[in-house]
């Protein structure tokens, strides 16, 4: 399954990131960029790196995710799925800034 939700040029503050271990550092022009893919169980996603703005409801945070630019067909053409957002483990993060409540956290709109 192949489809593209998140449009990163639609956002203003969205920055399409070259590699994961540089969450700061923005693709170049005709640059190189990393892609990862991730097992869920029966299926695997992969995607690019991207750093934007995210709120959950009224607490916002800068954070790196993934956004989906390949899907298994299994499951993932019975449900909608945009991306990887940070909710899980830091240890199970592809880094530091791929964590959205970490990030909350380090950014002080968020108690630990």
């Amino acid at each position: 399954t192949s489809h593209r939700r998140f449009d990163a040029a639609a956002s203003k503050t969205a920055l399409d990131v070259a590699f994961s271990s540089a969450p700061d550092g923005a693709v170049e022009k005709g640059g190189d960029r990393d892609v990862v893919t991730i097992t869920f169980g029966t299926g695997e996603i992969s995607g690019v790196f991207v750093k934007d703005h995210i709120c959950v409801g009224k607490i916002c945070t800068h954070a790196d995710f993934v956004a989906a630019t390949e899907e298994s067909d299994e499951p993932f053409s019975l449900v909608p799925f945009d991306g990887i957002f940070g909710l899980g483990l830091q240890q199970m993060s592809e880094g530091p800034h791929f964590n959205v409540f970490d990030c909350m956290i380090r950014d002080k709109v968020l108690k630990a």
